[in-house]
């Protein structure tokens, strides 16, 4: 069997790991990524650095040149190697590698596809058409939660056996190779032992409801002193940005919020989480959120909206607690009562830790998706 994953993002490790777990599943599998990618994890399987980089400073010409060409040598290579099946993760440019997926499909080659985000963010028809076309030429879609394969099926008419749902794995790879204890990682945001720390992290974007988060750290540091709330990503616009500093220095509590307002370098990421008693996701609308995986792989629960299929994959009272109503009143008593707690917040971070290791351990994730494969090239047969 001989499997070929294209993911043309930079920085998101998941297709990485994936292919570890299928490698050691005993798969032949190939990972194409961008030719100046960066990968800081051991891995157990050949990469092919044939997509164009990404970054601004390069001619786009030569660029625009270079991914042309690198579609013509993909096409080459799937038919001259007889690959049994292409895999894809993230798309480069929607509207062009929509239509090389539908021809590739028309040439009866077997295509996956994981549906991170059943419709981008920003939604508008365009990607809707395109989506649809995607999922319609797919042989199978990969989703990671019932909750999302629902939305498939309803939105877009699609069978449910075409929907295979594969939980997204965890991002233990984050973890440090030395152990750093909380106090130490605390000095590096000079915050005290006795604080009670949450954490909110990733790339800043409306959706994620920062500011609820915001307006309930206002209400619950009024009765909890030692409260404080790290802050850190690059924010999507400048504008959104300096919306949610105006809303800090509204609710009065500079000395209390830390707010690195930049991306975040994969060997900093443990520093937060390790400085942090609970990460916080309060987003008005998700599909499926990484940042869950990121916080129960440090052994952090998590505080959560119900949205999305967060009611599908954090179990309330267990590895998180889930808010009865999306409001900042309710969120702030629910940040309240949680951090008052913390014998409670440590069982339920080792509990979340767990999960990690078993449910979303990757071996575990790369043997479901071989019997994906297997399944699939049995039908073609």
């Amino acid at each position: 069997m001989k499997i070929l994953m294209i993911d043309s993002l930079v920085g998101n490790d998941y297709s990485i790991c994936l292919c570890n777990g299928i490698k050691n599943a005993g798969v032949d599998i190939r990972l194409i990524i961008t030719e100046d990618r960066e990968i800081n994890t051991p891995i157990n399987f050949f990469v092919l650095r044939w997509l164009p980089s990404k970054q601004r400073e390069k001619n786009k010409f030569i660029k625009t040149v270079k991914y042309f060409k690198f579609h013509l040598k993909l096409l080459c290579f799937i038919l001259k190697d007889r690959i049994d099946v292409v895999h894809y993760q993230f798309f480069r440019r929607e509207g062009f590698e929509t239509f090389f997926f539908m021809f590739l499909s028309l040439l009866k080659i077997n295509l996956v596809y994981t549906a991170h985000n059943v419709l981008p963010h920003e939604k508008n028809r365009t990607h809707h058409l395109l989506k649809n076309i995607v999922y319609r030429f797919s042989s199978s879609i990969v989703v990671h939660s019932k909750f999302i394969k629902n939305i498939l099926a309803n939105n877009f008419n699609i069978t449910k056996e075409k929907v295979c749902v594969i939980p997204h794995g965890n991002f233990d790879i984050y973890l440090p190779e030395k152990a750093i204890s909380k106090s130490e990682a605390r000095k590096n945001f000079n915050v005290h032992r006795d604080d009670h720390v949450l954490l909110f992290f990733g790339y800043i974007r409306k959706y994620k409801g920062l500011d609820l988060l915001l307006d309930a750290f206002g209400i619950a540091s009024n009765q909890i002193k030692n409260l404080k709330l790290i802050i850190s990503g690059a924010v999507h616009t400048k504008q959104l940005e300096q919306e949610y500093k105006q809303k800090i220095e509204t609710i009065n509590q500079e000395d209390n919020i830390i707010f690195h307002s930049e991306f975040i370098p994969s060997d900093k990421v443990a520093n937060y989480f390790i400085a942090s008693d609970i990460v916080m996701l309060p987003y008005k609308n998700i599909y499926h959120s990484g940042l869950m995986h990121l916080a129960y792989s440090f052994g952090r629960p998590v505080i959560a909206t119900r949205v999305g299929d967060f009611t599908e994959t954090i179990e309330h009272g267990k590895s998180g607690f889930l808010l009865e109503t999306n409001d900042e009143k309710n969120l702030a008593k629910v940040i309240m009562s949680a951090v008052t707690d913390s014998n409670r917040l440590e069982q339920m971070g080792l509990y979340a830790q767990k999960l990690s290791k078993e449910k979303y351990s990757w071996n575990n994730i790369g043997y479901q998706t071989l019997e994906l494969y297997k399944n699939l090239i049995q039908i073609m047969k």
